[in-house]
C-alpha cells in the first residue's frame, strides 16, 4: 500500500471504500490514529484492520461540497420520492493501493467485511464522441434540427426544434426556446470565448482539456441566435458548465465530486444535467460505476434531470446486471444514437438495451468547433446524440414549466421523451433497442390537446401518465375524524393553492366507534372542465398486494366540476365512513375509483380479472383513474420507549405461483432495533434461499436487524395464492427524540416494477390545533 501521497507510483490504483452506515465517524481522514472517534465498535474494528493493511489512508471522496450538503441533499431526496432508498454519502472514502494486483486483493478480502458496503476500483472515464472533419458535405448543416415528419423523401429526420421555437403561452411569449431553465454541461473542458457561446459560467472546477468536445455540446444546446454560424436547440437557456477536476498526486478523474456539486448547487426542481462521459474501457453509460449511479438517483430523487450518454463501445446492456437490475435504475435518460441517414445503429457503434431510454443522430452533427472562436465543424458519437436529446430536455422543460408552473420530475421527462406514440423509432428498432427519439410537435400537440382525462394520483410525482414509481402512496385520498365546514373551505385548504398539494401527511388516523370522512383529490389533464366526477372508495387489510378480491366498498362521492390544465379539485361532500362498517383493527388501506361519462374507468369485469399479478400490474399502470394507499401514522408521547407493532400481509398472485423482491427500508433513529415476524409456511421459501432467520416456535420464525436504511429480500418464490400474515416489530431506546420523525416501509417489486408499498409513519403525538377561521370542525 501507499505510505505517503508522495510516495504514489505509476501503478497505483485507487479504490472507493463505502464505510457502512450503522458505525459513526466523522467525514476526515481516517488512517492508523483514530483515538479521536467516538464510535468504539468502529475504533475496534479499524484497529484489527489496519494491522493487516498499516499504511492504508482512507480520504473523504466528496470535497466540493460540505457534510452538510450531503446529508440535506439526501433528507431532501427522501422527502421529494418515496421510492428513492437513502445512500449515506458521508461513509464514501478513497484510498490509494500500490498496484493494481494490491488493489484486487483488497476487493476481494474486503467486500464480505463487516466495516464496508463495498468496495471497488475508481475507474477512469472518456468522452463518448470523436471529432474528425467532415465528410458528408452535401446535407444541410443542421438537419438534425429537422420536423420528423420529412417535407420530401430525401430530408432527414430531426427532432423538430421549430415546433418549439415557434411555441407561445397566451400571452403571445414564446416559451420554446429555454428561456428560465438551467443547463448544466459535466466534462473536462470548452471555449467559453467562442462567438457562439454567451454568458456561460463555470461553476466548479476549470477548462483543462477536451477543448473542442466541450465547445461543440455546448453548441448542440445553447449555441446564440446571433447570426455567426449555427444555433442551439435551446439558445436562451441558462447554460452552466462544471469541470472534472484531475487530482495531481494521483492522477484521477474527480467526476464524482463534478457531478455531486452539480446536484446540490441546483436545488430550483427540473435543471437538466448533462453527463458527456462513459467508463474509460468499456465504453458505457457512467452509471455502471455504483458510486455515480446513486450520485445519479439522488439527483433525480431531488427534482433534477439527467441526460447520460450510452457510450461508444457497442455494447449490449441487456446482458450487464447493472443495467437490468430495477433496484438500480437511476433515472437518468440514458441515451443512444444512430447513423443520421439511415436510422439505424451502426454496428461498433452506440451501447444498447432495454435501459436505453431516447436515441439522436451519431453522426454529421454540425455545432459550434474547437478552440478557435470562429470555428465550426462536424460532431460525432453519443456524445453528440445526448447533447441533442439534453437541448430537447430543456425546451420541453420550459414549455411545460410556463403552461403548468411546475417542472417535469426525472421519470416524467424520461417518459415523455421516451414515449414511442409521440416520437420516432428507428428503422430497425426492434433490434437496435435505442429507444426514442423526440418528435418535438407531437409533444407540444400532446401538452395543448389532452383528450377527456381525469385521473388521480399514485404519488405526488404522478401527471397522469404511465409511470414507474410508487404506486400505493396516494396523497390524494384524505380521511379526517370530522367534516369541513363550510364547504368552500375544502379546496381553501386541500385544493389547488392550498399548499398541501404535494404532501401525504394530511390524513387523521381511522377512529373506530365514529363517523369519519373521506375527501378524494382528482384532476383534469384535458383543455375543458369535466363534469359529474364520481368517485368510489374502498378498503382492505394492509397488504403489500391489494388485488379486487380484497376490496371492502366504503361509498362514493361527486365532484360536480373538475376545471382544465391540471387544477387539484377536492370533493366537498366527503365519503361518510360510517361507525358501524369500520373493522376492529386500526391501519387499513384505500382503493379509490374515479369516473365520469367522458372519461369511464375500467369496467368491473376488467378489475376482477386482475388477480393475476401482471394483469393487476397492468390494470394500476394503464388506467390513471384508479388508485390505492398504503400509508399509517402512529402517534406516540414524547417520553416513548418500548416498541410497536405493525401487522401486514404479504400477498402473492392468486392464480398462479410468481417471484418478488421484499424491500425494507428504514429510517429511524440511532439503536433502533427491527423484527420481521413471519409464520412457519414462510420458512420454506427463505430455508431455499439461505436467509439467515431464527425460528421463535413451531409456528413463526423472524429476521431482526440494527438501524440500516435498507434489507433486501431477493427472487422469493410464492407458491399459488400465497399470503402470510406478518408484523414488523420496531425497538425503541428511552433517549430516542420523538420530535423527529421516524419512517418504515415495505416494497414488494414483481418484473423491475413496485407492485405495492406499505409506510409506516412516526412521530410525536401533537395537540390539535383548529386553523385560522377556515375550517370549523363539527
Amino acid at each position: 500500500m501507499a505510505k505517503s501521497k508522495n510516495k504514489i507510483g505509476t501503478n497505483a490504483q485507487t479504490l472507493i471504500f463505502k464505510i457502512k452506515s450503522e458505525y459513526h465517524i466523522p467525514y476526515a481522514e481516517i488512517n492508523a490514529n483514530i483515538n479521536s472517534i467516538i464510535d468504539e465498535v468502529f475504533k475496534l474494528k479499524w484497529k484489527k484492520f489496519i494491522k493487516q493493511y498499516p499504511n492504508l489512508v482512507l480520504k473523504p471522496l466528496f470535497t466540493s461540497v460540505s457534510p452538510k450538503a450531503l446529508n440535506d441533499l439526501v433528507d431532501n431526496a427522501i422527502k421529494s420520492d418515496p421510492t428513492y432508498k437513502p445512500f449515506n454519502f458521508t461513509t464514501v472514502f478513497y484510498g490509494v493501493a500500490e498496484s493494481k494486483t494490491d488493489a484486487k486483493n483488497l476487493i476481494a478480502n474486503l467486500n464480505n467485511s463487516d466495516l464496508f458496503e463495498f468496495v471497488e476500483l475508481k475507474e477512469s472515464i472518456s468522452l463518448p464522441a470523436e471529432i474528425y472533419p467532415a465528410n458528408e458535405l452535401n446535407y444541410p448543416k443542421q438537419d438534425y434540427l429537422n420536423p420528423a415528419t420529412p417535407i420530401i423523401s430525401t430530408d432527414k429526420i430531426g427532432i423538430d426544434a421549430n415546433a418549439a421555437w415557434n411555441e407561445k403561452d397566451t400571452a403571445g411569449n414564446f416559451i420554446g426556446d429555454g428561456t428560465g431553465i438551467d443547463f448544466v454541461d459535466i466534462e473536462f473542458g470548452w471555449n467559453l470565448n467562442h462567438e457562439d457561446l454567451d454568458a456561460i459560467r463555470i461553476l466548479h472546477g476549470a477548462s483543462v482539456r477536451d477543448i473542442s468536445h466541450g465547445t461543440s455540446v455546448l453548441g448542440i444546446v445553447n449555441a446564440k441566435n446571433n447570426s455567426k454560424g449555427c444555433i442551439g436547440i435551446a439558445p436562451n437557456c441558462n447554460a452552466n458548465t462544471i469541470g472534472i477536476e484531475i487530482d495531481p498526486v494521483t492522477n484521477d478523474e474527480l467526476y464524482e465530486n463534478a457531478i455531486q456539486f452539480a446536484i446540490t448547487s441546483f436545488a430550483n426542481p427540473g435543471a437538466i444535467i448533462l453527463l458527456e462521459l462513459q467508463t474509460g474501457g468499456s465504453q458505457k453509460p457512467i452509471e455502471k460505476y455504483t458510486l455515480v449511479q446513486q450520485i445519479i438517483r439522488v439527483a433525480t430523487a431531488s427534482g433534477l434531470v439527467v441526460v447520460e450518454a450510452a457510450g461508444n463501445g457497442n455494447n449490449n446492456l441487456d446482458i450487464d446486471v447493472v443495467f437490468t437490475d430495477p433496484n438500480v435504475d437511476s433515472g437518468a435518460i440514458i441515451v443512444g444514437a444512430v447513423n443520421s441517414t439511415t436510422l439505424l445503429r451502426d454496428s461498433g457503434t452506440s451501447s444498447f438495451g432495454n435501459r436505453v431510454n431516447c436515441f439522436a443522430w451519431y453522426d454529421s452533427v454540425y455545432t459550434a468547433s474547437g478552440p478557435s472562436n470562429s470555428s465550426y465543424n462536424y460532431f460525432d458519437g453519443t456524445s453528440a446524440a445526448s447533447a441533442i436529446i439534453a437541448g430537447a430536455a430543456v425546451v420541453v422543460q420550459g414549455i411545460y414549466k410556463s403552461k403548468f408552473s411546475r417542472a417535469l420530475t426525472a421519470f416524467q421527462m424520461r417518459n415523455l421523451l421516451a414515449d414511442p406514440t409521440i416520437g420516432t423509432l428507428s428503422k430497425d428498432h426492434l433490434n437496435d433497442k435505442v429507444g426514442v427519439m423526440p418528435d418535438l410537435k407531437k409533444i407540444i400537440y400532446k401538452l395543448n390537446n389532452p383528450t377527456a382525462d381525469i385521473y388521480i394520483r399514485d404519488n405526488i410525482s404522478d401527471n397522469g401518465d404511465r409511470h414507474s414509481g410508487a404506486i400505493s402512496i396516494s396523497p390524494d385520498i384524505i380521511t379526517l375524524n370530522n367534516q369541513i365546514y363550510p364547504l368552500s373551505a375544502v379546496n381553501l385548504n386541500y385544493g389547488a393553492g392550498s399548499g398541501t398539494e404535494q404532501r401525504y401527511d394530511l390524513s387523521d388516523n381511522v377512529i373506530f366507534n365514529q363517523d369519519n370522512f373521506i375527501y378524494v383529490r382528482v384532476l383534469n389533464r384535458s383543455n375543458s372542465a369535466i363534469i359529474n366526477v364520481v368517485a368510489k372508495v374502498y378498503y382492505a387489510e394492509v397488504a403489500t398486494l391489494i388485488t379486487p378480491n380484497r376490496w371492502n366498498y366504503i361509498g362514493e362521492t361527486t365532484i360536480d366540476s373538475v376545471p382544465p390544465n391540471n387544477v387539484l379539485t377536492v370533493s366537498e361532500n366527503p365519503i361518510v365512513w360510517q361507525r358501524a362498517a369500520i373493522p376492529a383493527a386500526g391501519h387499513y388501506c384505500y382503493v379509490c375509483i374515479i369516473e365520469s361519462v367522458e372519461d369511464p374507468a375500467p369496467i368491473a369485469n376488467q378489475i376482477d380479472l386482475a388477480s393475476d399479478m401482471d394483469k393487476f400490474h397492468d390494470l394500476i399502470r394503464n388506467n390513471n383513474n384508479i388508485t390505492w394507499k398504503n400509508f399509517n401514522v402512529i402517534n406516540v408521547a414524547p417520553n416513548f420507549s418500548g416498541s410497536l407493532t405493525f401487522p401486514f400481509l404479504l400477498v402473492g398472485d392468486r392464480n398462479k405461483k410468481n417471484v418478488f423482491d421484499i424491500y425494507f427500508t428504514t429510517v429511524l433513529p440511532n439503536n433502533a432495533k427491527v423484527q420481521f415476524i413471519f409464520p412457519a409456511q414462510f420458512i420454506e421459501i427463505f430455508s431455499k434461499l439461505k436467509t439467515k432467520f431464527k425460528k421463535i416456535d413451531k409456528n413463526a420464525a423472524s429476521i431482526e436487524w440494527e438501524k440500516s436504511n435498507l434489507i433486501e429480500l431477493k427472487s422469493l418464490k410464492f407458491p399459488k395464492a400465497f399470503e402470510a400474515s406478518c408484523q414488523l416489530v420496531v425497538s425503541f431506546v428511552p433517549e430516542t427524540d420523538f420530535s423527529k420523525q421516524y419512517l418504515i416501509s415495505i416494497t414488494q417489486v414483481h418484473k423491475k416494477e413496485i407492485v405495492g408499498k406499505i409506510t409506516w409513519q412516526i412521530k410525536q403525538k401533537a395537540k390539535l390545533k383548529q386553523l385560522k377561521n377556515k375550517i370549523q370542525l363539527s
